[in-house]
């Protein structure tokens, strides 16, 4: 990397563009992202990784707890026209 794309906090001070400056964490953050990019992805995903887990067992939970659900409502639905077949046929003798 030439010495003219090296990224410094000089060139994200951010005060041409909006007035403002954005947080010393966020410049080093993106300085950090941009020397050693590898590094960065491999950390961002080791931290998310255990929220992925989480939510992949509580998507699974819900996809089960849905699924039930509608095989309770199937067999409440055949059983209430099951019972009114019955109440026709006395009502017919």
């Amino acid at each position: 990397m030439d010495q003219d794309s090296a990224v410094s906090s000089e060139d994200l001070d951010g005060d041409h563009l909006s007035g403002t400056k954005p947080p010393q964490w966020l410049i080093d953050l993106l300085i950090w992202a941009g020397k050693d990019p590898w590094e960065f992805i491999v950390t961002v995903l080791m931290i998310l990784a255990p929220f992925f887990l989480i939510s992949a067992f509580l998507a699974y939970k819900l996809s089960k707890m849905i699924q039930e659900k509608e095989e309770a409502d199937k067999k409440a639905t055949r059983r209430t026209e099951k019972i009114k077949k019955k109440l026709k046929r006395t009502k017919a003798d």
